[in-house]
């Protein structure tokens, strides 16, 4: 697991083809997508890590968004995607304000509940 006696362990790199063996699994996990070159992303990396903390039955991955995604589709760094049952379940787009709300975000995601409407970038002016 990723905390062991308060220690957290970061959050290992994958690339697409290690994404799309996991999906494959069927496990339940979840990926970060960033960039080197995104601010956000770099404001947002200590607090998913400290969420992975905090979610220690989640395993955590990360993606760099300049590599290979394989199956994935992007738009929005950071994105915090959620995998159950081999299959997106949902995901956080853009920087929260603290690890905290990554943690209840996640727990919503991982409940199988949408996320509150002030959290989605989806602003309805389609």
């Amino acid at each position: 697991m990723n905390n062991f006696y308060g220690f957290c362990t970061p959050i290992p790199t994958i690339d697409g083809a290690k994404l799309a063996t996991m999906i494959g699994t069927n496990q339940t996990f979840a990926v970060q997508v960033f960039a080197h070159w995104c601010g956000h992303c770099t404001e947002a990396s200590p607090l998913i890590q400290q969420a992975s903390c905090a979610l220690v039955d989640i395993p955590f991955f990360k993606m760099d968004a300049d590599g290979d995604l394989g199956p994935l589709n992007v738009e929005s760094l950071p994105s915090l995607i959620l995998f159950k049952g081999g299959v997106e379940s949902g995901r956080i787009e853009g920087l929260q304000e603290d690890a905290a709300t990554y943690v209840k975000l996640m727990g919503l995601l991982i409940a199988g509940q949408p996320l509150p409407p002030e959290y989605t970038e989806d602003d309805g002016d389609e």
